[in-house]
């Protein structure tokens, strides 16, 4: 029974996976994490832009529910009042949002970036810095 445990199986005694092998399988590990990363950084940015989108839109309807008059908060239709304030709160939710999102992408952007100086062959993607949206003051208008 111990003879077999000890047995030579080769010539040399050990025997490893080929240097190719090697190469693939750290290719294939480490890669996923590159995409994931990759991944990750660009969900994050498809809904940045498409909330930023949206609260552009609910800025320019936000417009038309105030009124072009200077004195119209004073007789503005309650639903117009109503519509005003649910689009403050959208905007309010969105820009919120936003810096979250704009705070998850620098993190994963530096998270790539040091990934990159320890795994440089997986560059894979140019880093592609997309110009942010500004975001409008964090204080709200009041509603009159």
């Amino acid at each position: 029974m111990f003879k077999s445990l000890f047995a030579r199986k080769s010539d040399t005694g050990f025997k490893t996976r080929s240097p190719d092998r090697d190469l693939a399988t750290d290719s294939a590990t480490v890669g996923r994490v590159a995409e994931a990363i990759d991944s990750a950084l660009a969900a994050l940015q498809a809904e940045q832009s498409g909330l930023s989108r949206r609260v552009e839109d609910a800025a320019a309807m936000a417009s038309l529910a105030v009124g072009n008059e200077s004195d119209e908060y004073i007789s503005r239709e309650e639903n117009r009042t109503d519509a005003l304030r649910g689009y403050e709160d959208e905007m309010r939710r969105g820009r919120e949002r936003l810096r979250t999102l704009e705070q998850h992408i620098l993190n994963l952007r530096f998270l790539r970036a040091a990934f990159l100086t320890r795994f440089p062959a997986f560059n894979t993607k140019p880093l592609v810095r997309e110009p942010l949206a500004p975001l409008a003051p964090t204080g709200t208008g009041g509603v009159g």
